[in-house]
């Protein structure tokens, strides 16, 4: 297992807090505290380079569309741990002050054509998500620089999936924020897709892993959402789940709810329904047929289209009164949470991995460094952008070998570590091991229309892998 980073465990002397942190003694309030304390294992007998290299890290985010606002705080907490790791090596006289490290930031989506709107000039409207075409230029912009060492993305699975054989075949390794999809790093029987090339072998053309996955994959969501409820929702004795659209995320993720529900652990009474229509004028007739099952309660999967509105609404109105309807993370947003009617807001929920940050190890400490750097509050994006950059700078503290690149991702992949510590990996696949951050999901109420954090969900999953 691959320690990802122990945030902030001890505090620095005064003398050094100034060196790092000018706002303490009167300075810009851009420089920043210390970050995580923890001297890379690396760093302890490297040698500095005679002269100061300049190394790449790439991200490939969702810059145009909804995603935006994330992505953007994600970008914000990069920049915020490469900043703070670089001025803590400074001041530790670590080899990693030899290294000069050079972030871009590249979109996976692009902007549609401008559209012409008589008199008035031009208008241009973004694109909902991640762009085939964008995707795979910046992918292949990172690995055609000699000197780019890792690439933080994506936030979506469907772009990993293109961008990843890309950094994959080039020897670079990815860090993703939100790709959950399990077959990005593991095959698992009657969940995962089974079209050919096998996944996730398909995804590795390098014959190594190279993906760090920095939230928990949907196998966890899928029984964080089981656990929660079995044991916390009393109403929930017969279970029924759907996707709309047919992307291997959204296919994966019910299949995982089927398979979980009927788990000895969780038991859960199952109705398996046919997946609806996506152009009905109404889905009554499914609801109907739901309710007459016995269905109080029902785990909805896919994107945030009108007729998975339609169908919510319609679902609402025919279960039991005290029903639940839980959307997956794909569903955790406004497209879905604000386009049903108010009256249906008693019943939603979503699982989600944005938590407040004082639900994260180390969180706390982040968020007080953090505002005392930039005068801001950080959110989780910040806070998974901020372990991508530190841990990236981490990886290059300490190499002095002339190939970096294949340094790094040795550092990052093949390094193993205290076991105890709260962000670790499952070596060789990638994904946090279970426990602390690696077990933890959030589930979010939603209230006039907005997801408001509710629990914290633990989820074990206990599934056939092969």
């Amino acid at each position: 297992m691959l320690r990802l980073r122990t945030l902030l465990t001890r505090s620095l002397a005064p003398a050094a807090m100034c060196a790092l942190a000018v706002t303490a003694c009167g300075g810009s309030h851009h420089a920043a505290a210390t970050p995580a304390a923890a001297t890379p294992a690396a760093a302890t007998t490297a040698r500095a380079p005679a002269r100061q290299t300049t190394l790449y890290v790439y991200s490939g985010l969702p810059l145009y569309g909804p995603q935006r606002s994330d992505s953007l705080q994600i970008e914000q907490g990069i920049r915020f741990g490469i900043r703070v790791t670089r001025k803590w090596a400074i001041a530790h006289h670590q080899p990693l002050a030899g290294y000069k490290v050079v972030y871009k930031a590249l979109p996976d989506s692009a902007r549609q054509p401008h559209r012409h709107h008589s008199g008035k000039g031009n208008a241009s409207t973004p694109n909902p998500g991640p762009n085939q075409f964008a995707t795979v230029q910046a992918a292949e912009t990172a690995a055609a620089n000699p000197d780019t060492v890792a690439y933080i993305g994506d936030l979506n699975s469907s772009a990993t999936e293109l961008s990843l054989p890309i950094l994959n075949q080039a020897g670079i390794v990815q860090l993703t924020p939100g790709s959950g999809y399990p077959g990005l790093t593991e095959k698992v029987a009657n969940i995962t897709s089974d079209v050919p090339p096998p996944e996730p072998g398909r995804y590795y053309p390098h014959g190594r892993g190279s993906l760090l996955r920095l939230i928990p994959n949907d196998l966890v969501q899928a029984a964080a959402a089981i656990g929660w409820l079995k044991h916390d929702v009393h109403s929930c004795t017969t279970l029924a789940t759907t996707q709309f659209g047919n992307d291997p995320e959204a296919v994966a993720m019910t299949r995982a709810i089927e398979y979980t529900a009927a788990l000895p652990t969780y038991k859960l009474g199952f109705f398996k329904m046919d997946q609806p229509s996506n152009d009905t004028n109404s889905y009554e007739p499914d609801a109907s047929v739901l309710a007459a099952h016995g269905v109080n309660c029902f785990v909805l999967a896919g994107a945030p289209t009108s007729a998975a509105v339609k169908f919510t609404t319609e679902l609402h109105d025919k279960l039991p009164v005290g029903s639940v309807i839980v959307g997956t993370s794909s569903l955790c947003n406004s497209g879905w949470t604000r386009a049903v009617p108010a009256g249906v807001d008693p019943s939603l929920y979503c699982t989600t991995p944005v938590q407040r940050i004082a639900s994260y190890p180390g969180g706390k400490h982040f968020s007080s460094i953090f505002w005392k750097a930039d005068h801001r509050a950080p959110t989780a994006y910040t806070f998974w952008g901020y372990l991508a950059g530190t841990l990236v700078m981490d990886a290059i503290n300490g190499i002095d070998v002339p190939d970096k690149r294949a340094a790094v991702m040795a550092n990052l992949v093949n390094n193993v570590t205290n076991p105890d510590d709260a962000y670790t990996f499952d070596t060789p696949d990638g994904d946090l091991s279970p426990g602390g951050a690696g077990s933890t999901y959030g589930l979010d109420k939603v209230v006039h229309g907005v997801p408001t954090p509710d629990h914290v969900l633990t989820g074990s999953p206990v599934l056939p892998a092969s």
